[in-house]
């Protein structure tokens, strides 16, 4: 699916917010509990379409973000007469880097093994978007997906639709998960007609309340529950963010990536601290909400053209800022918002 010249650029985060005396997004991982359940984890990314400095700023984040998974333990605190002893355990037994092998067989099989095994399952995957308009309604109430795993110049691969995620088997213990993909966060999406990435991952009607400021638009829902993607284009992971950091220059959205996934399952904050957090670390003063946090504001991105074709150039996509606005129900929210989305609603 070819990217077009007009399109939004930001960031769409649907999920829940933990109050301020419980903060933590991701399960306790340091504890004494020998009953604590294995968590699981799954990194996919593609390389077609991926060229350089991408695609090395996408292996380095992968690896990146595994360790930051491996390194999570749980310790039981065992007691054989006279001694005593404390064990450690990881807290993501289940944890796969499946860098360029994603694949619709691959995706399926993990949902049924971690839905089956694991009660919180996490999911990145980086590509490129697949868009269709099968539900008969008016865009972007249509179906979303992304692409499976291809070589760099190959024919455009197979995609994987929302479709196919919601029919995998039981699919309501993934609770986490991140798609760098374009477009994949339109809209929240429906059972009736199927459609859209948040539904179909969750189960759950998320709210659209991204950021979930209470001064701005009150409290989000609840649910347990987070999906981020973006809404319109999405940047290369070696893009540069405008953001200077010492002597190797600016930094970069692989940067911001790592640092995002430190600070959540890392430091164990929350997702709306990680997203504050890692904005500041990479240099924006005043975190995800800094006039120049290009995650949150949008920008002019250059699109390199797609590679192998020659008729297709370099050219600049005009993206949009953000909207802050108040709805009531989704369905105001799907009419009336195309950006970044801080808005509350109850079920």
């Amino acid at each position: 699916m070819r990217k077009t010249c007009k399109a939004t650029f930001s960031l769409l985060l649907l999920f829940w917010l933990l109050s301020a005396l419980a903060p933590d997004a991701f399960p306790i991982t340091r504890a004494y509990d020998e009953n604590h359940p294995a968590q699981a984890s799954n990194l996919y990314s593609i390389e077609w379409q991926i060229g350089e400095p991408d695609l090395s700023n996408l292996t380095f984040a992968l690896s990146e973000i595994y360790d930051i998974f491996e390194t999570q333990k749980y310790y039981i605190w065992v007691e054989w007469w006279p001694y005593w002893s404390i064990w450690e355990e990881p807290v993501y037994e289940h944890l796969n880097n499946f860098e360029a092998q994603t694949t619709e067989e691959l995706v399926t099989d993990q949902i049924d093994e971690c839905e089956d095994d694991h009660p919180f399952t996490t999911v990145f995957y980086y590509g490129h978007m697949g868009i269709s308009n099968t539900t008969e309604l008016e865009y972007p109430w249509w179906n979303y997906g992304f692409h499976e795993q291809a070589e760099l110049d190959d024919e455009e691969p197979p995609i994987i639709w929302d479709t196919d995620i919601y029919y995998a088997p039981m699919v309501d213990n993934h609770h986490f998960v991140f798609l760098w993909v374009c477009n994949n966060g339109n809209v929240g999406g429906a059972t009736s007609p199927l459609y859209g990435m948040p539904r179909c991952w969750t189960r759950q009607s998320l709210s659209p309340d991204g950021y979930g400021d209470p001064l701005i638009s009150g409290d989000p829902d609840s649910s347990g529950y987070c999906f981020i993607s973006f809404e319109g284009m999405s940047p290369g992971l070696g893009e540069s963010m405008e953001v200077f950091q010492g002597k190797e220059g600016y930094n970069n959205y692989r940067m911001w990536l790592v640092f995002f996934y430190a600070y959540m399952p890392g430091a164990q904050e929350s997702v709306r601290s990680a997203l504050f957090d890692a904005s500041y670390f990479i240099g924006y003063d005043d975190g995800w909400l800094d006039d120049e946090n290009r995650l949150r504001i949008g920008y002019n991105y250059t699109w390199p053209g797609w590679i192998g074709d020659p008729e297709n150039e370099p050219e600049v996509i005009q993206v949009q800022a953000i909207t802050l606005v108040s709805c009531e129900s989704m369905a105001t929210f799907i009419t009336t918002c195309r950006t970044l989305k801080i808005i509350g609603f109850e079920e």
